[in-house]
């Protein structure tokens, strides 16, 4: 294949489509981290566990994807990464520390 072909096959809609639609999936799954916290802070600890559930689901869909278009890049592992800490890590952790904390409860008080 030469330069031109190589060139003009990469800048077709479909190539970009293929090639966004693993971390345009990461993305939601970043999104629905920190749409955890932020349901943390107002109290809906139920709703909060639900994104980090939707989150989980979204990381597995992006998984598949990625690997049925075979479509790795380092940016998009990067991005895995950084999404898969905010949904699994601080999302979760900031969920019991608000719930322990913000409800008035303390964690090892014996009254």
């Amino acid at each position: 294949m030469d330069a031109v072909q190589r060139q003009t096959r990469t800048q077709t809609p479909y190539f970009l489509v293929r090639a966004l639609t693993p971390e345009a999936i990461t993305a939601l799954a970043l999104l629905t981290g920190f749409y955890s916290l932020a349901l943390s802070v107002n109290s809906h600890y139920d709703l909060a566990a639900l994104m980090i559930e939707m989150a989980l689901v979204f990381d597995w869909l992006d998984g598949l994807v990625a690997r049925r278009l075979d479509t790795a890049s380092r940016l998009g592992v990067e991005f895995d990464s950084l999404s898969d800490v905010t949904a699994f890590g601080v999302a979760p952790a900031g969920l019991v520390y608000i719930w322990a904390t913000q409800a008035g409860r303390c964690l090892g008080r014996d009254d």
